[in-house]
Formats: C-alpha cells, sequence, structure tokens
C-alpha cells in the first residue's frame, strides 16, 4: 500500500489531460429525472463489490480507516437537474478550498450513513431535510486519508434555502447534471512518481463551477454516479 510520506506534493492543476471517455456514450435525459434516478436504485447494477478507490489513492495500514458520508445531491431545477457542490473553507486544516459535496464523518450517534449525510448538509449549508428524497448510495469509496466515503445520492426539490457555514464552505454552487453525465467530460491525469504512474479523474471546466478545479475524490465519486447510471442505461435502453 502506498504510503503517507510517499504521496507527493503537486499542484494536479497543473498535471496534463492524459486522457478523456469521448468514446463512452453520455447518459439519456430521462435517466436523469427522479423517475429514472429512482428506478436505477430500485434495481442498482453493482458497478464494484465493497470499496472502491483511483489508482492514486491508499494509504499504509498503519492509518486507520474513518467512516464518512457526503450528500450527492441532485437539485431540480426548470432548466434541468443540477449537482449541489461546495467549495471548502480557504482556512481548513485539510482539503483547504477543494471542490467537494456536503458530508463527513460519521459520529457514533448517527443511526446511518444517510443521516450522516444529511445531518452534515445541514450544518455546512443549512439544507433542510424535508427538502431531501433519498434516492440510494453508490459503493464505499476509499481516499488517500484512509477515510471510507459512502455517497448517498438524494433528490432536492427547488423551494430550499442554504444558509452557509463559514467555517466550513466558502460558497455552494449548481453544476447541470447531464454535462457531468457525459464522460467527454471526465478527464484523466497521470503523475510518475518514484518510478510508478499515479492516475486520477477531474471534470472539465464548466462556466458554472466559476474556476472551481474538480478533481479527486469529488471527480471519482461523479465518475462513480455515472459508472452506476450507465450500466442501468445499457440493460434498459
Amino acid at each position: 500500500m502506498l504510503k503517507l510520506s510517499s504521496v507527493p506534493d503537486f499542484d494536479p492543476q497543473k498535471v496534463p489531460v492524459h486522457s478523456t471517455d469521448a468514446h463512452l456514450p453520455p447518459l439519456v435525459a430521462e435517466l436523469l429525472t427522479v423517475q429514472g434516478l429512482e428506478r436505477s436504485f430500485r434495481a442498482p447494477v453493482p458497478i464494484a463489490q465493497g470499496t472502491w478507490q483511483d489508482d492514486f489513492e491508499g494509504v499504509g495500514e498503519d492509518v486507520p480507516r474513518q467512516k464518512a458520508a457526503v450528500l450527492i445531491g441532485v437539485v431540480s431545477r426548470a432548466d434541468g437537474p443540477q449537482l449541489l457542490l461546495t467549495q471548502r473553507a480557504a482556512h481548513m486544516r485539510t482539503h483547504s478550498g477543494q471542490v467537494a459535496f456536503p458530508g463527513g464523518k460519521v459520529d457514533a450517534s448517527d443511526s446511518s450513513v444517510e443521516f450522516t449525510a444529511l445531518r452534515e448538509a445541514q450544518e455546512e449549508v443549512g439544507l433542510d431535510a424535508r427538502h431531501v428524497k433519498i434516492l440510494g448510495r453508490l459503493p464505499d469509496y476509499v481516499t488517500f486519508a484512509n477515510m471510507v466515503v459512502s455517497p448517498v445520492v438524494a433528490w432536492i426539490e427547488p423551494d430550499f434555502g442554504l444558509k452557509i457555514n463559514p467555517d466550513e464552505v466558502a460558497r455552494v454552487f449548481e453544476v447541470p447534471l447531464p454535462f457531468l453525465m457525459d464522460p467527454a467530460h471526465h478527464q484523466q491525469h497521470r503523475l510518475e512518481f518514484n518510478g510508478q504512474f499515479r492516475s486520477w479523474y477531474s471534470i472539465a471546466p464548466h462556466k458554472a463551477s466559476q474556476g472551481a478545479f474538480i478533481w479527486g475524490a469529488t471527480a471519482s465519486m461523479i465518475r462513480g454516479l455515472y459508472q452506476f447510471l450507465s450500466s442501468h442505461q445499457a440493460m434498459t435502453l
């Protein structure tokens, strides 16, 4: 396993794009409605067994694993579904300034990872759970810091209000879900370090992100949502 000390210090935005998946089909619009998403999670197609991670991810066994959950929230908008994202505050101790989903560590008192995702969304951006409909979850994702993250997918009705917690979040923004579910916008990067190539995903820039760079675990979970839904699309269309 890759040791924390062997992870290079680098600027991910300066690592060139190695490839995209433009040869893969984008998701059809019907699949990105609340009805289409509900059907997919009622009859899920597994994209992995157990946990999954990027080639760049992984740490030594001496680093204890911790459990976390994030809310992959699809917002219902008149001009099409949007994905709710946050940009972490610049003063955060870890992953400062990075794009993320609302989420955080699972507390011992939390009844489920779904509860954690909703609680963290309330704490970080003031999203009230009454506007949120849980659809399902993707396989757990293991981050570079050995955090086991449960991605909880939900539909968010548009009449919600937000109140950002400035201690954790700099801003909230939405990116069109059809753009994110087009694999032509999934960019793979490669970095050679200590004689080995490590790879990770980023998402091509979209004007809605206002310059924010979506990469790493967040991009990989977006990619995971595409893989899950495209598997269902291939079986049903």
